[in-house]
């Protein structure tokens, strides 16, 4: 009796006899192929997908690194030129974020500090200081921050003749950097001995004028810095804004911490003096 064997399966496709090769293969349906497919692909969006899921994190962190080195660099640029016409005459070409040898290479005659910590006062003591004999008999402190080695702070401290100089001198002042942003009346602290101060702010830098009274003696400090640490230190004198009326009440100094006055006294104060 002959056997007889099914067809082909309706859903396979057949192309007439089968090769050696393929002998014994089952051929795969359409769908099922098609099916493979789709999982691969669906395999390599997903693995895609998983690779810029990161991406955004680290992109925005790259973008917000950028704009704080763009903000830094445009801060810097805008201290040395701002501070550049805002330096007195008596130290010239001074100007904010210069490093410690372009400084010494202008002004020669600064030296270091750090024998004395005395000019480091007043809770300054993450600076370094240089300091500097000017001709004129005053003294200019150079202060760096201390990571970058950049400085940051110029005060110029001289002594007038009597307090009948000081007018003189706040209307060289007025002539040079124009109407003063801020008049401040700082009381006495357990630090700070009283003083009036003055103060001329520009978009990042702002010149500040501390005068002390005492016993007669007048001591006016020309003081230089970043616009934001002008502010701090009026902060930390604890100094209040005063009217028109009290400009001529002028507080005076009982007795002072060390080292608050110069030790030699200047000639009158004129241009190209401390603060003129």
């Amino acid at each position: 009796m002959r056997a007889t064997f099914p067809g082909p399966a309706r859903d396979v496709v057949t192309t007439g006899r089968m090769s050696p090769r393929e002998s014994g293969r089952v051929a795969r349906p359409t769908w099922t192929r098609r099916a493979g497919s789709l999982a691969l692909a669906a395999a390599a969006v997903l693995g895609v997908a998983r690779c810029t899921c990161a991406d955004p994190q680290a992109e925005a962190d790259r973008r917000r690194r950028e704009q704080q080195s763009a903000r830094a660099e445009r801060t810097r640029a805008g201290l040395a030129r701002e501070s550049r016409t805002l330096t007195p005459e008596v130290i010239r070409g001074v100007e904010l974020g210069m490093t410690v040898e372009s400084l010494t290479k202008l002004r020669p005659r600064a030296r270091s500090t750090r024998a004395d910590r005395r000019p480091a006062k007043r809770g300054t003591d993450d600076h370094d200081w240089l300091q500097e004999d000017l001709s004129s008999a005053a003294r200019a402190l150079y202060a760096f921050d201390e990571e970058e080695g950049r400085l940051v702070q110029v005060q110029v401290l001289s002594l007038v003749p009597s307090r009948e100089a000081i007018a003189p001198h706040l209307t060289a002042m007025n002539e040079q950097y124009g109407s003063p942003t801020g008049a401040w009346d700082c009381p006495r602290t357990a630090e700070l001995p009283p003083t009036r101060r003055f103060t001329w702010r520009r978009a990042f830098a702002a010149v500040q004028d501390v005068i002390l009274i005492y016993q007669g003696r007048v001591s006016i400090t020309f003081y230089l810095a970043p616009a934001q640490e002008i502010e701090r230190s009026l902060r930390r004198a604890r100094c209040v804004p005063i009217s028109g009326d009290r400009v001529g009440q002028m507080p005076v100094a009982d007795e002072l911490p060390e080292g608050a006055l110069p030790a030699r006294r200047s000639p009158p104060s004129r241009s190209g003096d401390a603060g003129s």
